[in-house]
């Protein structure tokens, strides 16, 4: 509800009073508004001072198409670095070998390692050949 200045003709008093849209439709349309103190005519003048109002849209909380183009370009943006770090990082993969010589698999690595050195250090090549039993088909 928007506020008004309302001064009184007579006796001269000022406030300000909240009409509602029906208030107001009324005293434009030739009711007269009574003033509090006397009770005669009152002169009525908007105040814009007191109207507010807030954007929302989103998190964000502003405007909506600000909001969404930034919001849109973002995902863009996210999706395109993480095609680049798909392109652009070295991944490393390991070849089954035992001292520098390669092997067909893990497990032929293992046995390698187990015939050279015995059972401890073959045990260090259990992880890879318990990973390469699950990938393959």
């Amino acid at each position: 509800m928007p506020a008004y200045d309302i001064e009184c003709l007579e006796c001269g008093s000022t406030y300000e009073q909240r009409l509602s849209f029906t208030e107001y439709d009324a005293v434009k349309a030739g009711k007269p508004l009574p003033c509090r103190k006397c009770g005669l005519e009152a002169k009525i003048s908007f105040n814009p001072g007191q109207l507010g109002f807030i954007l929302r849209e989103g998190e964000s909380g502003g405007w909506a198409s600000k909001s969404i183009k930034e919001n849109a370009h973002r995902m863009k943006r996210r999706e395109r670095v993480g095609q680049k770090e798909k392109d652009h990082v070295f991944k490393s993969t390991l070849q089954p070998n035992f001292k520098g010589t390669e092997t067909g698999t893990w497990r032929e690595a293992q046995e390698l390692a187990r015939t050279e050195y015995g059972h401890e250090t073959a045990s260090t090549y259990e992880p890879l050949v318990t990973k390469e039993q699950r990938s393959a088909p």
